[in-house]
């Protein structure tokens, strides 16, 4: 069995998914987001970004990010998060999270420039 030094959190040992540890689940480390506009980063990969504004948000994906990229969404204040900015599929053509504390991920696919919203989505 493998940990992380100081945190306790187990790693399997393909490195690909961490439990435990200040409350990080398959790695997902969070970050906090106040703002009212937000561009996706490369460095964002695996993350769960957190967004607390109180109007809505609008996050724009780049076309800079690259293949296979995934990120986890949680809209914590009641603005709701809008995405914009490339080719966004979703099962019911929405491009926003449902509303306040909705969590839903985005993930890249092997095609440049696509991809899926899934999870808690609205119109």
């Amino acid at each position: 069995m493998l940990t992380r030094p100081n945190t306790g959190a187990l790693i399997v040992p393909s490195g690909l998914i961490e439990l435990g540890g200040a409350g990080n689940i398959l790695g997902a480390v969070p970050k906090t987001i106040s703002a009212t506009t937000y561009t996706l980063l490369a460095s964002d990969f695996g993350k769960r970004l957190i967004f607390t504004a109180a109007t809505e948000v609008t996050v724009t994906v780049p076309a800079s990010l690259p293949l296979n990229y995934e990120v986890t969404l949680q809209q914590k204040g009641a603005g709701q998060v809008v995405l914009t900015g490339q080719t966004i599929n979703n099962a019911s053509s929405h491009t926003k999270l449902s509303g306040q504390h909705a969590i839903a991920a985005l993930l890249g696919e092997p095609t440049v420039n696509v991809y899926t919203l899934t999870g808690s989505t609205g119109a």
